[in-house]
């Protein structure tokens, strides 16, 4: 049986998080910043409260085959490109 999640995968180029932690804590602004290469981020909800984090390429790859209907073999088989087994 399929699991439905509401979970959201973005790759971001910019500091948007510590961006959003300014303005949530109305800290003193900060500059934008483009990173080198793009941060992949899991967002999430609980109950009122929208949750994220930053994720290694071998998280958001998994994330990627799981949302996308891939099996649990399949994510393992994948994995080892970062993980030995």
């Amino acid at each position: 049986m399929p699991v439905s999640l509401n979970v959201n995968r973005l790759d971001l180029r910019f500091n948007i998080s510590q961006l959003w932690q300014v303005i949530e804590n109305e800290g003193d602004p900060i500059d934008i910043v483009e990173n080198d290469y793009p941060i992949a981020w899991c967002i999430w909800r609980k109950e009122l409260k929208t949750l994220y984090r930053s994720m290694d390429v071998d998280e958001a790859w998994s994330l990627d085959a799981m949302l996308a209907g891939n099996d649990f073999a399949y994510i393992c088989q994948g994995i080892v490109e970062w993980i030995d087994e």
